[in-house]
């Protein structure tokens, strides 16, 4: 499993090596502050989820 710094741009090249599993971060902090002051709120970032699967359906 690749993990850190996995993105579109090297999804591919990665998948390519053998790389069975790829973990990449995808959510992307949204305005809003978590209720009782637990931290920032998180939302998932479809544009970065749908761009790094074209590329892995690619391969």
């Amino acid at each position: 499993m690749a993990g850190s710094g996995v993105s579109a741009s090297n999804a591919k090249e990665l998948s390519e090596l053998g790389v069975d599993a790829l973990h990449f971060t995808s959510h992307q902090t949204n305005p809003e502050k978590e209720q009782l002051g637990m931290g920032v709120k998180t939302i998932p970032n479809p544009e970065k989820i749908g761009s790094i699967m074209a590329i892995i359906n690619q391969a």
